[in-house]
């Protein structure tokens, strides 16, 4: 799980040469995978 600030954000990561380099590296170790953008409205925590 990652978060991210807004989609510019996400885009920018999206685009980086390192991510681009891991996620080629990626596809020779997981078969498939899943991505899921969502938008957290609410966050509470008991501490």
């Amino acid at each position: 799980i990652s978060y991210w600030e807004d989609l510019e954000s996400i885009q920018k990561w999206k685009n980086n040469k390192l991510h681009i380099e891991a996620k080629k590296m990626g596809n020779t170790w997981y078969k498939s995978y899943k991505l899921q953008i969502s938008e957290l409205q609410n966050n509470y925590n008991l501490d």
